[in-house]
């Protein structure tokens, strides 16, 4: 028989074996029962990928919080939401359905209690055709002097450059422009800017190239019926003719000068900075021709002046219109040519070996035109009109 201990009763009684093996199962099965489970966590939603859909319907989302139990619902934008499936307790996948463009609340409805995330949801319009880029007509460039050509700067200048652009789908204003050049600065925003020229350049004129990115940011939706976000670079320059126009004009006008008062320089050379386009050219080549028949040069001084930059301006003497007018102190000593009698034109009836003195102001007229200065006409004033007789007219 086998020997079980013998617990004491009440008043120190002896407990029957059978008492006491009931006893100590029940005590080992007490110690050993499982912790009762606790209560199920709050019904929460934090979050949906992605936040945005087709209007057709069809976008997978992916719903993320706690207290998802089987049988919850899911609304999106106030659309009820199909292929619901509880994948654990912190997350669901369903499929938006269709509904009219616009943003609402996702809601999870599960358990008798509803979790909210406001706004979280938005249906977008699928594009009819594909976004077309931007378009770039053109860009301005004109400077704020009356008459100024387009397209020029002189240093320093502060020019105004205008953009136009078009889009089929976005409004000019709600584009992103972004304008560059390797040189000047520019001041503004949008498709109107103001572009500084730099207050110096290793020469002019010269060539600036004003650089202008449009972009444009589009949603658009994905293989997957997810709207993702894109965006179009169109890009288009403009080149600007940057001058010192008073040192070039200056230095035009003087070059002439200083060819005209060297007898060996061919005609041809002596009028190469005059403009096709006026008729100052013809008449100064046959001024040049007239004196290299009649005289040599034999000493000369070519002054200096400011020219006067007044584009479609009228110069003081002899009303010349021009862009740009100087006027220029000369010096000619000359001497009558052996050959000078057989000349078409005669001046006077001094004989060949004559000295000639010619003093007064030299006017050059000039004008703007494919990006250069150009000379247009040359007219001398003698001091002494009657004691010049110098062929310079």
């Amino acid at each position: 028989m086998p020997f079980w201990p013998h617990l004491a009763g009440p008043g120190g009684s002896r407990v029957s074996p059978a008492a006491t093996f009931a006893a100590v199962v029940a005590l080992a099965s007490c110690s050993g029962s499982p912790t009762a489970p606790g209560p199920p966590a709050a019904l929460q939603l934090t979050g949906i990928a992605p936040a945005a859909g087709s209007t057709q319907g069809g976008t997978s989302v992916t719903l993320t919080g706690s207290g998802f139990a089987p049988g919850a619902t899911v609304t999106l934008a106030g659309v009820p939401a199909t292929s619901v499936v509880v994948v654990s307790a912190s997350t669901i996948t369903a499929v938006a359905g269709p509904r009219s463009a616009g943003a609402g609340d996702a809601i999870v409805s599960s358990g008798g209690a509803q979790a909210v995330l406001s706004n979280a949801f938005t249906y977008v319009e699928p594009s009819a055709s594909p976004n077309m880029p931007p378009v770039i007509a053109s860009i301005g460039v004109q400077g704020g002097r009356p008459n100024q050509p387009a397209g020029m700067s002189d240093l320093g200048e502060a020019v105004a450059v205008t953009a136009s652009v078009s889009d089929s789908e976005t409004a000019p204003g709600s584009l992103t422009y972004q304008w560059s050049a390797p040189a000047g600065t520019f001041t503004g925003t949008g498709s109107s800017v103001t572009w500084q020229a730099p207050g110096g350049l290793p020469a002019t004129p010269a060539s600036v190239t004003l650089t202008l990115t449009v972009v444009e940011t589009y949603v658009e939706l994905n293989d997957q019926n997810v709207p993702v976000t894109r965006e179009h670079r169109v890009t288009a320059s403009r080149e600007v003719r940057v001058h010192n126009s008073v040192e070039e004009v200056r230095a035009r006008a003087r070059a002439f000068l200083l060819a005209f008062s060297n007898s060996s320089i061919p005609t041809v050379e002596v009028i190469a900075d005059f403009s096709n386009t006026c008729g100052g050219k013809a008449a100064e080549a046959d001024d040049v021709d007239k004196n290299r028949c009649l005289y040599t040069i034999d000493a000369f001084t070519v002054g200096d002046a400011t020219p006067t930059i007044a584009f479609g301006g009228i110069c003081s003497f002899r009303s010349r219109r021009a862009d740009a007018c100087v006027t220029i102190p000369v010096h000619w000593e000359s001497t009558k040519r052996p050959g000078s009698l057989s000349c078409p034109v005669q001046e006077d009836d001094d004989p060949p070996g004559t000295k000639k003195v010619a003093d007064g102001l030299d006017q050059v007229t000039a004008i703007y035109e494919a990006g250069e200065w150009r000379l247009c006409d040359s007219d001398f004033i003698p001091s002494d009109p009657v004691a010049s007789r110098f062929k310079k007219e």
